[in-house]
C-alpha cells in the first residue's frame, strides 16, 4: 500500500512539473510573440523591444530544455500567424523562433571525456565550441537579411529599387537631401549593415539570456559559460 502511494505522488509530482513546464513555455511565447507584434504601433520604443524578442525564447531554452522551447515558439508562431496572418507567422520563425530554439540547444551541449592523469578523477566536460555557436549566429544572421530582401522584391532590379525608395523616403522624412551616388552608397551597404545588426542581437540576446537564466539557478551546467563561469571549471556531466 506504501508503495502504491508513493507510486501514485511520484506521478502526481511528474505532472504538476509538466503542467508548470509547459506554462511557463507558453507564458514565454506569448511574451515573444507581443514583443515582436509591437513593431506595428510604431513607436520608438517597439524597436528595442523587437531587437529582444529572442530573449524569452534563449531563456526558456537554456533554463527549461529545447522542448519547452519548441513548445514556446509553437505558440507564438500559431498566435502571430492567426491575428497578423501567416506571413508575419513565417517572418518570427526565420527570425525569431528558429535562432532562438537553435542557439540555446547548442549551448547546451556538452559530452564528458576522459579526464588527464591516472582516471581517477572526475571526467572533463567536452563544450560546444563558442566560436561554432558564432558562426551558427552569422548564418542566421545571413538567413533573415536575405529573407527580408526577397520580400521586397523577386529579383535583384526590384530589389533595389525598393530600397532606393525606402531610403529616400527616410531622409526625406529627415529633411536630408541626397543625391543619386549618395543613394546608390547606402543601398549598396544596407545588407551587410543588416547582417552585422542581427548578429550582435543575437548574441546580446544570448547572452542576456544565460545571465537571467544564471540569476534564476535555472542555468544548466553546458550553458555556464553564458554567465561569464569558465567551462574548464566545471567537471559534472550536463543534465539531461
Amino acid at each position: 500500500m506504501v508503495g502504491v502511494l508513493e507510486t501514485s505522488n511520484r506521478s502526481k509530482g511528474a505532472g504538476q512539473l509538466m503542467i508548470a513546464t509547459v506554462l511557463i513555455a507558453l507564458a514565454g511565447g506569448c511574451a515573444s510573440a507581443l514583443m515582436f507584434a509591437s513593431i506595428m504601433s510604431g513607436a520608438l520604443i517597439s524597436v528595442l523591444l523587437l531587437y529582444l524578442a529572442p530573449l524569452p525564447l534563449m531563456v526558456i531554452a537554456l533554463g527549461w530544455g529545447p522542448l519547452s522551447a519548441t513548445i514556446a515558439s509553437a505558440a507564438a508562431t500559431l498566435a502571430l500567424a492567426a491575428i497578423f496572418g501567416i506571413p508575419h507567422g513565417i517572418g518570427y520563425v526565420i527570425g525569431v523562433a528558429l535562432p532562438s530554439w537553435w542557439l540555446g540547444h547548442l549551448a547546451l551541449l556538452g559530452r564528458p571525456v576522459a579526464a588527464s592523469g591516472n582516471g581517477s578523477g572526475a571526467p572533463d566536460i567536452e563544450w560546444y565550441p563558442v566560436g561554432r555557436i558564432l558562426v551558427w549566429i552569422a548564418g542566421f544572421a545571413s538567413l533573415t537579411t536575405f529573407c527580408l530582401l526577397l520580400m521586397l522584391g523577386s529579383d535583384a532590379a526590384a530589389i533595389l529599387t525598393a530600397m532606393k525608395h525606402d531610403v529616400l523616403r527616410v531622409l526625406e522624412i529627415r529633411g536630408i537631401a541626397a543625391d543619386e551616388k549618395v543613394l546608390d552608397a547606402l543601398v549598396a551597404i544596407m545588407p551587410a549593415c543588416g547582417v552585422i545588426g542581427m548578429i550582435v542581437t543575437l548574441t546580446i540576446n544570448l547572452w542576456l539570456a544565460g545571465k537571467i537564466t544564471a540569476m534564476s539557478g535555472r542555468l544548466r551546467p553546458p550553458a555556464r559559460w553564458l554567465a561569464g563561469c569558465s567551462p574548464s571549471s566545471h567537471r559534472s556531466s550536463p543534465r539531461p
